[in-house]
């Protein structure tokens, strides 16, 4: 399955007292009517359990928990104004691709370019 989302809205944040830097994309102008979400989040470190539990890596979430893992992406391919995350084949879940199209005019390009990287480091592959 492929899914594609108009976003309308970019949050851009590092929360540096809870450690960890995040962007959130949705798909309504107003956050109190979002329908589709769907945010990436990195830890800024990571303990031993982490690395134990296999999450010390970047996290996503598309709508609710029950879509979501750490480093459950092939590659993500930022280009222009859309973002594609496109997923392995997996039995757990049916979702190939989300594509994300940033019809959002409120967000700092730059900023957003350079969280990603930092948030999913070398599976990002940005084509300007």
């Amino acid at each position: 399955m492929k899914i594609e989302l108009n976003i309308k809205t970019i949050n851009i944040s590092n929360n540096i007292e809870e450690g960890y830097k995040m962007i959130a994309f949705g798909d309504n102008e107003e956050e109190s009517n979002i329908e589709n979400y769907l945010i990436v989040q990195r830890a800024n470190m990571f303990d031993e359990q982490d690395k134990q539990l296999e999450m010390d890596s970047y996290y996503l979430e598309y709508n609710d928990q029950s879509n979501s893992g750490y480093g459950i992406c092939k590659e993500v391919i930022l280009d222009s104004n859309k973002i594609s995350f496109n997923f392995p084949s997996n039995k757990d879940s049916e979702i190939e691709n989300i594509t994300l199209k940033l019809e959002s005019k409120d967000y700092d390009k730059d900023k957003l370019k350079q969280y990603l990287k930092e948030i999913l480091g070398e599976v990002l592959n940005i084509k300007l």
